[in-house]
């Protein structure tokens, strides 16, 4: 059995890595223009909208990239992130989340957190990874 193996079947896609811990299901997005942004997957939900419409969405916490690639991994294809924080004037910061149309998901990805600074986040590209692209 491949230690990455892709699961379909249900309204997104889930990646089961065995052997390898993962304390969150993030996905990749379709950002503007040809960015690829990435985000913990906190719920998957529909809905109808004022106009009768049905709409699949999913509710995200986002990372954003933070400095370039660590030293020791300048060959490899990781990028360094951190959670993105919202700050409103006049309140205490907080997790920056959204609301995002399903099809704006390319797939699912696998970020580790770092093992000596739990601040910080690596997307490995070669880990659970199901699309060529990037």
């Amino acid at each position: 059995m491949s230690p990455h193996q892709l699961h379909r079947g249900s309204v997104h896609e889930g990646v089961t890595l065995h052997g390898i811990e993962s304390h969150f299901h993030c996905v990749k997005v379709r950002g503007s223009g040809e960015q690829t942004w990435y985000a913990q997957l906190l719920l998957l939900f529909a809905y109808t909208d004022a106009n009768g419409y049905d709409h699949d969405a999913a509710f995200v916490r986002w990372f954003k990239a933070f400095g370039r690639r660590p030293k020791h991994a300048t060959s490899c294809k990781l990028k360094l992130l951190k959670w993105e924080v919202h700050k409103p004037r006049g309140m205490q910061p907080g997790p920056r989340t959204d609301v995002i149309k399903l099809n704006q998901i390319i797939g699912p990805c696998y970020i580790q957190q770092d093992p000596v600074n739990a601040d910080f986040f690596y997307y490995n590209h070669w880990i659970g990874n199901t699309i060529d692209s990037e």
